[in-house]
This record gives structure tokens, sequence and C-alpha cells, in this order.
């Protein structure tokens, strides 16, 4: 590990052992009688000023995983009119269920759909229950998709715009970076940069002691980052379009399916049920880096996207902050 490295990994420790004082101290505070407003400011110093106790109000994990995740870019993070709220190039975003919004926008939270902030899970992926309530809302989704019909729903921008500071394809051309990953050129976000270097580290030192990582490798035929685009199916801008997503891309799937959609596609109704459609497989040492190095795996979702992987600290500092608790 480079020396920058190092120093944004004790940087990280360090957020992460303040917010942990920060929800420690609000729950003291609740338990004793007095009303807390934590605040944590740029430079990591940890605030207690009157008002309403933090801790019971929606948005707290997430608000605090957003916080730790991206220290050059969020300055603050604290309750405001009795709301969680981020600060960032000085204005600030209020957690709104999930919709990051501007304090002019709070009233009008149910025109926007929220920003997928998951609750991932570290390791192979988890067995998921299909009740028939979910599966009745699958089946009318895959009908949908399969019809060429969009959806329509919009989600409001300008928190993720601002997060990579990229709101046009002119910004993003002019952000993204060239990388170079497992011999594939692509282009991605400064902010990913590193990570996926540390990520290519670690498979590029799992292969000569993993034939199943080795073959994998070998068998790709792209890796694609930036990508200007909506979410297929979607008015919503993809993560491919902040750079801040790769997809790996086989020779062959050898008969089997990557991607929801081309699995409903396919004529396989129940293509949410692993046994029904038999899925394009990444070896669990490959997740394992990606998940070390800040990204998660679209392999974890219900509408499975096994050829991607984004990166997003966020889930990955909640998922491991409740490992821990």
């Amino acid at each position: 590990m480079g020396r920058g490295s190092r120093v944004r990994m004790g940087v990280l420790i360090v957020l992460v052992a303040l917010i942990a004082l920060l929800i420690a101290l609000t729950r003291a505070h609740g338990e004793s009688g007095e009303d807390a407003v934590a605040t944590v400011d740029a430079d990591g110093e940890e605030h207690q000023p009157h008002g309403a106790d933090p801790e019971p109000l929606p948005g707290a994990e997430q608000v605090m995983a957003l916080r730790a995740s991206y220290p050059s870019r969020i300055s603050a993070a604290e309750v405001r009119d009795g709301e969680w709220a981020l600060e960032m190039d000085g204005a600030w975003y209020y957690w709104a269920d999930g919709r990051l919004l501007p304090d002019a926008l709070r009233d009008r939270a149910n025109e926007f759909v929220p920003i997928h902030l998951y609750r991932y899970e570290l390791g192979p992926a988890p067995n998921r229950e299909i009740t028939a309530d979910l599966q009745r809302v699958l089946s009318e989704r895959t009908m949908q998709q399969s019809d060429g019909q969009t959806d329509e729903r919009q989600r409001f921008n300008e928190f993720l715009d601002s997060l990579y500071q990229i709101s046009s394809r002119d910004d993003a051309e002019r952000i993204v970076r060239r990388v170079s990953f497992l011999g594939f050129n692509t282009r991605v976000h400064p902010l990913a940069v590193e990570p996926l270097a540390q990520v290519e580290r670690t498979i590029l030192a799992i292969m000569p002691h993993d034939e199943s990582v080795a073959r994998f490798v070998q068998g790709l035929a792209a890796v694609h980052g930036f990508n200007w685009r909506n979410i297929a199916g979607t008015v919503r801008r993809s993560y491919h379009s902040y750079g801040v997503a790769v997809d790996l891309l086989p020779s062959s799937y050898g008969g089997t399916f990557p991607y929801w959609l081309w699995a409903a596609q396919a004529g396989i109704d129940a293509w949410w049920d692993p046994t029904t459609a038999t899925r394009w497989r990444v070896p669990q040492p490959i997740i394992d880096a990606f998940e070390a190095g800040g990204f998660i795996w679209g392999g974890k979702w219900l509408f499975f996207d096994n050829l991607h992987f984004e990166y997003r600290p966020e889930s990955i500092f909640m998922a491991e902050h409740r490992f821990a608790s």
C-alpha cells in the first residue's frame, strides 16, 4: 500500500472511530434525558449542541456512512430542522426518506424515487425468500420491461451530481480517468481509480493459487466502465454515467444468464429463482476482492446483474458496521 493509501486509510479509521463515539454520545444524552443535536465537521471534530435527539430519526446510519465514505466531498453531517442532513460544497441535502433533497424540495419528496443506499451483505450471496406478493411484483415488472415500457419515475440527481462533480456528459468526459484493469483499458471516476487498482492487485495475487480465478480472468473479453446512459428501462441516470461502475464481460456465457432481463426475455418466467435460470457465476474470491475495495456486486440484487460492480463504499461501510455490531 502506497503512502497516499495509508494516509487515506488512516483518515477513514479516525472518522469511523469518531462516528462510533458520536453515536455512543447521542445515546448517552438520550438516556440521561438531555436532547442533543450531533454534528461532525470537515475536520472530523464532533459537536453536541442542544436540540432534538437524533438517534431515533430515519437516515442516521446512511448519512453517517456517506460522511465517513466521502470525507473529501462531504464536509458535515448533522440534524437540521428535525432531519438528518449532509453538507457538500456549501449546500445542505436532507434525508427526505432517502431522496437527499435541498430544503426547498423536502415537502415534495414523493415526486422522486430514493437514491439506492443498499443494505448490502458481505460474503456469499444470501438466500432470499420470494413471497407470493413479491413474486407478483416481479412478474409485473418483467411484463413491463419485456414489453418495452419505460419506468418514468424520476430521481433527484443533484446530490449525486455534486458528490461526483458530474452533471452532464461534458463534465463526465472531462473528469473520468483512463485506467487499465486486468489487461483491459477503461475509464472510471477519480474516486474509483485507487480502489479499482487495489482490487486488481488482490486478484493478481490470488490467480497463481486459485484456478477458478485464473480461468475467469483469462476468459474475460472486456471491462466496461464509464458510459453516459440511463439505467435500462428507466429515465434515471446509470452509475456508469458517473464512472463508478464497471462490468466484466466474458468471451462466452456458456448458456448461462448474467442479467435478469436477459433471462426473462429468454422465456424463463421465474427468473428470480437461481435453480430455474442458471446464472453466470463470478468466483467468490473476485467478489471478495471487489468488496474489500469498496465495491458492491450486482449479483446480490434481486434484479440480478452479475456482470456489474459499483464503487459504493457507503454500502460496504454499513455492512461492516452491522457485522461489527
